[in-house]
């Protein structure tokens, strides 16, 4: 055993092909899990500013145009008003609020389709000529 010489220089050249490949495979799967690791930690950075964002614009309670939930404010105002008619609204605060349910109501019908399924009119009938099923 004196006579053997030891470590990388003992190695046959297949098992120094195998070891090297080994460790070139061990740095690829490294190198690409901590890529991922580095692009799955900018997502979660990108979502908890998102986050962060979405809360501040939800506590602020703004009408502003560029508030997603400036509807839903408008219309909890609304109903907090708890008026009971038009002559209970004429504050500016009151008109304010209208005038961004007003927006909100035409923004909804852009989104909603010209002709509802409940517009379209009913499919034509059979004509008589056509084939009936036997009854029994």
């Amino acid at each position: 055993m004196a006579g053997k010489a030891t470590g990388w220089r003992g190695l046959s050249f297949p098992q120094k092909l195998i070891y090297s490949s080994a460790m070139v495979n061990l740095a690829v799967i490294s190198f690409v899990w901590v890529k991922r690791q580095m692009k799955m930690a900018d997502k979660e950075q990108r979502e908890a500013e998102e986050l962060a964002h979405s809360i501040a614009e939800v506590s602020a309670e703004s009408w502003s145009a560029n508030s997603k939930f400036r509807c839903f404010f408008a219309a909890q105002q609304y109903h907090m008003l708890n008026s009971s008619g038009p002559e209970e609204e004429t504050s500016p605060e009151a008109q304010k609020m209208l005038e961004v349910l007003a927006q909100c109501r035409e923004d909804l019908y852009k989104k909603m389709p010209v002709d509802s399924p409940a517009m379209r009119t009913k499919a034509p009938e059979m004509p008589a000529s056509a084939p009936s099923l036997p009854t029994a």
